[in-house]
């Protein structure tokens, strides 16, 4: 019968490890600040895609769905209404966490992939350019020196800026060790 849900072992045995990696690292609830909750749910969810890329092509081919994400979300909705959440709420944030980190992910995954063929998105970047003419892309230009070595997907101020707005939303500030982390992971 568990086949009528997953195509296969592999399939089933990447599910399993999925669920357990978010499930595995949600805090309680009585210690942790709403914000809290919300980050380790990102970075489970960031470290269980960059951990098994083909999640990644799993959830482009509909075959990562709700039995993937239902369970985890009843749980995430569960932690999250014990900070003053209604359930519609927690479930905007659950998505807009998962917009956020699963393409920060995705993007993780495409550098890993692109240093590993050999071509190190800095290099690539500095070719393309060069088979450029030299007036072509002068923005592009002027910020690349300060942009090469940076993070190329900065998710966690993203992050960030999606907390602090719903923290102002709700009347309040996020904690300073909250924002601290977010600002210097």
């Amino acid at each position: 019968t568990l086949y009528r849900h997953v195509n296969n072992r592999d399939e089933l045995v990447r599910l399993a490890a999925f669920q357990l990696t978010l499930s595995r690292r949600m805090p309680g609830v009585a210690d942790a600040h709403w914000s809290d909750l919300a980050i380790r749910y990102a970075e489970s969810l960031f470290d269980s895609f960059v951990g098994e890329p083909l999640l990644i092509a799993q959830l482009l081919k509909g075959e990562l769905g709700p039995h993937a994400e239902v369970d985890v979300l009843e749980q995430f909705l569960g932690a999250i209404t014990q900070h003053g959440f209604s359930e519609i709420e927690g479930v905007q944030l659950f998505h807009a966490i998962g917009m956020i980190t699963i393409g920060a992910a995705a993007g993780s995954i495409g550098l890993h992939a692109s240093t590993a063929a050999g071509q190190p998105w800095r290099n690539a970047m500095q070719n393309t350019l060069a088979e450029r003419d030299v007036a072509e892309l002068p923005r592009v230009r002027r910020v690349l020196p300060a942009t090469l070595d940076a993070d190329p997907i900065p998710w966690l101020p993203a992050l960030r800026a999606l907390l602090s707005g719903i923290a102002a939303a709700r009347g309040e500030s996020l904690p300073a060790t909250v924002a601290e982390k977010i600002s210097h992971p």
